[in-house]
């Protein structure tokens, strides 16, 4: 199987997965499937620069339920920017595939840093 064969056939498989919100009073399941290069695209233009519009429309975005229904719409950005930004940053952080605090500090502990001479 070539390259492009094995890109073909990952699109054709269920890549669905979750993230947890622990914020009290939050607390639940936000699923989503990865980000296509499509959906970024749309995301940046919506977002028109503004870094904190961004994670709201990425959230609009690519937030499901449990069904895999949309959560949020357009309609819902107003109350999505009076969330707390720790909620947001963090769901978009598991969503983008950025690593969160936690994982950060345990590899500034376990990662030793190269280049250095002595």
């Amino acid at each position: 199987m070539n390259f492009k064969e094995k890109f073909q056939e990952y699109l054709q498989q269920p890549h669905r997965k979750s993230v947890e919100i622990k914020e009290p009073g939050l607390e639940g399941t936000i699923h989503f499937t990865p980000l296509t290069v499509l959906e970024m695209e749309k995301v940046r233009t919506a977002s028109q620069g503004n870094n904190a519009a961004f994670n709201v429309w990425l959230l609009i975005e690519k937030a499901e339920d449990e069904e895999g229904k949309k959560l949020f719409s357009a309609e819902d950005k107003p109350f999505l920017e009076k969330m707390p930004w720790s909620v947001i940053t963090d769901v978009v952080a598991v969503i983008m595939k950025i690593p969160g605090m936690e994982e950060l500090k345990k590899n500034l502990t376990t990662t030793p840093i190269s280049g250095t001479s002595t």
